[in-house]
């Protein structure tokens, strides 16, 4: 029998498995140990691995396990030590991937510097994890903006920076990613960009060359995205851009349709857009009209007058005026009476807002009723007259101010005439 040589054995048996140094290399990068990593390259390890076997199954380089573990010295280190870009690793993340993926703008950078692929559908790619990094963060600001608003500050710990994940995307821009090319669901950057209502990334996508009413694969624009998001600055921004609000999606849809707010309703209005509003329809005035005071809305006020809700209307048994008052928003009474509406419109059996103001001894209801015309001489629900109930008890300026306007001749009581109820302003 032969005898075998065990330096043979040896060798035979490092052949089938990689090699140490490059083992070795690749935890070292997956660490961020600069000084093993330079002690290894010395010895004979390649700066380019490959790293495989053990911990390392998912493959790729030591710049891809240094990116992957976020270690940012690390992956300077390699690409100054010449590491190349290419390459993926088992899940098909290449170095510039997961710099993107870990928001990490400094790596991104870095990796760009060093010519990282940004073309075609890899740069889309890109986009879009970033895109969908900037959408998220986004949509976390407002969830935790509930949250600590309900329970108190930072319940839900830090969330990354919006500003993080726009310079990776601009970066990414400026480095040549395809700004128009669709991704997995058929859309483009803008309409991520619009989701998050990012009005300034909307112009730069647009200036390299995004197509303003590209679809996604269920037909949506970015205008229908950002008008059933509420995001108004995206929808003026879009709009500016020549974004078509006629557009319809596979299902028929449009940007009017699913207009998540009054304002972006009239944008698109005044944009030449036409039909219904699933938010805005004549039954649903009296649950506008109620939010609208609620919130003190005078934009709101003025659109639904514009759309024709009466001035004189009952929400529910009182006139528009009085909950106006009621809710202390003077504005909003004073766009109600330039629509028409009736000053001394009666409710609750009879009483009328001078008489209700005299009453409850507000002088400056008073003030602003009488300015508007109301009637001194009506009788309230028990019959008494404004001066009457203000000969009673501690309320000597405000019979002073009724005995003047009952003094006051028929012309001098009349409040100027109206001026015409007022378009909406523009979205602003």
């Amino acid at each position: 029998m032969r005898r075998v040589v065990p330096s043979l054995i040896v060798a035979a048996t490092l052949a089938g498995c990689p090699d140490y140094r490059n083992f070795d290399f690749c935890a070292a990068a997956m660490d961020g140990d600069l000084g093993e990593l330079q002690r290894l390259l010395d010895d004979g390890a390649g700066i380019d691995g490959p790293c495989k076997g053990g911990s390392h199954d998912l493959g790729g380089t030591p710049l891809i396990k240094a990116a992957a573990s976020e270690q940012g010295a690390a992956v300077k280190w390699l690409l100054a030590h010449g590491a190349a870009t290419t390459g993926v690793d088992g899940i098909g993340y290449s170095a510039l991937m997961h710099a993107v993926s870990h928001d990490d703008v400094e790596m991104v950078r870095a990796l760009l510097a060093a010519h990282a692929d940004v073309s075609g559908a890899e740069g889309a790619r890109l986009l879009d994890v970033a895109g969908n990094h900037r959408l998220n963060v986004a949509s976390n600001k407002q969830l935790h903006a509930a949250v600590d608003g309900a329970f108190g500050d930072d319940v839900l710990g830090t969330v990354g920076t919006e500003s993080d994940a726009t310079q990776i995307i601009h970066a990414l821009l400026d480095a040549g990613a395809p700004a128009g090319l669709p991704v997995s669901d058929g859309g483009t950057p803008l309409h991520w960009a619009a989701a998050s209502g990012d009005a300034p990334l909307i112009q730069a996508l647009a200036a390299r060359g995004a197509e303003v009413d590209a679809s996604d694969k269920d037909g949506r624009t970015p205008l229908m995205i950002a008008s059933r998001n509420d995001r108004l600055e995206a929808v003026k921004a879009l709009l500016a851009l020549g974004a078509k609000p006629g557009r319809r999606s596979k299902d028929g849809r449009t940007a009017l349709l699913d207009a998540a707010s009054l304002e972006i309703d009239d944008a698109l209005r005044r944009a030449g857009a036409q039909g219904d509003n699933r938010w805005y329809a004549p039954d649903r005035v009296p649950d506008l009209f109620a939010q609208a005071v609620d919130h003190g809305d005078l934009f709101a006020i003025r659109y639904l007058l514009a759309r024709g809700m009466d001035p004189n209307g009952r929400f529910p048994d009182k006139p528009a005026i009085w909950w106006a008052l009621h809710r202390g928003h003077v504005d909003i009474f004073e766009a109600l009476m330039a629509a028409g509406a009736k000053v001394d419109a009666p409710y609750d059996g009879g009483w009328t807002l001078l008489s209700s103001a005299v009453t409850a001894g507000e002088l400056d209801k008073v003030k602003l009723l009488l300015a508007h015309g109301a009637d001194p001489r009506l009788a309230g629900r028990d019959g008494e007259t404004p001066l009457e109930i203000a000969s009673r008890g501690p309320r000597a300026e405000i019979k002073a101010l009724i005995e003047a306007a009952l003094a006051a001749t028929p012309e001098e009581r009349a409040p100027e005439a109206p001026a015409p109820s007022p378009e909406p302003p523009a979205g602003e």
